[in-house]
């Protein structure tokens, strides 16, 4: 078979590469049997000064949340969420940690206010981002270990 309609050549090892293997974001074309291999990409996370690490921190503390769910594979899934009603505040800690997601939440309920959430779920990104807010965490200090202590060995950081 040619090479073109299987999908050209791994960019790391050179072998054929298949229709269906990965295609990193960063443009890199890898092969099933490197792509297992292939390093981890950099949490696009900010480091962050003490102030904006302890603004963060009491967010989470007040506004947000941070969630352990399980796979049917056993494996741990860990996000960390802030909501509230205004997007300035939303908008203000995408730009001050660089990572997650900006939704908007319809409520349907009479009397309720709509909502924003930022949500972080790369699990390398919640590592660095709990590992920095950690300190300035009082009431969800014991959960934000519990997820580290479970996504430490993954997290690679």
């Amino acid at each position: 078979m040619d090479e073109a309609k299987r999908g050209g050549t791994c960019t790391k090892c050179g072998g054929p590469r298949h229709s269906r293997s990965r295609v990193r974001s960063n443009g890199v074309a890898l092969c099933r049997r490197c792509g297992l291999y292939a390093p981890r990409q950099a949490s696009r996370v900010r480091y962050l000064t003490d102030v904006e690490a302890a603004w963060l921190g009491a967010m989470l503390e007040g506004e947000g949340n941070i969630t352990v769910t399980y796979r049917d594979s056993g494996h741990p899934r860990v996000w960390v969420a802030i909501t509230n009603n205004e997007v300035e505040v939303i908008s203000t800690c995408l730009r001050l940690v660089g990572d997650g997601t900006v939704t908007f939440c319809r409520n349907s309920r009479p009397n309720q206010h709509n909502t924003w959430a930022w949500v972080l779920r790369a699990k390398r990104a919640v590592c660095v981002f709990l590992l920095q807010v950690h300190p300035y965490l009082a009431g969800k200090k014991e959960r934000a270990e519990a997820a580290l202590e479970l996504l430490w060995e993954e997290c690679d950081v």
